[in-house]
């Protein structure tokens, strides 16, 4: 298959595909707005109660604990157990220690010169 076809057939694809996520994104959009802005204005609240703050994640919780309950994995099961999750760790932890170097190391020569020094005075 040459690269025209291929080309038109990943726009043929795409375009749907983009269609799609913008519908969701802006339905997620407008049910956060229903939710955290008319309900409560509806009920006359300058701002939602604390128990409405509560609430609503609770019931997001109950609804992800139904949902995961429908028939289906989820998607593929691995062929083998990750045993990364060690090195992952310990990657972390270096990355750590070396961004808490990296802040506590003065800044380029040139920020500590006399004249750098008289211009930013």
């Amino acid at each position: 298959m040459g690269v025209c076809p291929t080309l038109v057939l990943a726009a043929l694809l795409g375009a749907p595909v983009a269609f799609a996520a913008v519908l969701f994104e802006t339905t997620i959009h407008d049910v956060i707005h229903l939710v955290w802005d008319e309900v409560p204005d509806a009920l006359g609240w300058s701002e939602p109660a604390w128990w409405y703050v509560v609430l609503v994640p609770a019931l997001a919780g109950v609804l992800v604990a139904a949902a995961i309950r429908l028939p289906g994995h989820g998607g593929h099961v691995p062929l083998v157990r990750s045993t990364a999750f060690p090195d992952v760790l310990s990657a972390a932890s270096s990355m750590r220690s070396n961004a808490t170097a990296l802040m506590s190391t003065p800044g380029p020569k040139a920020m500590t010169s006399p004249t750098v020094r008289t211009w930013t005075r």
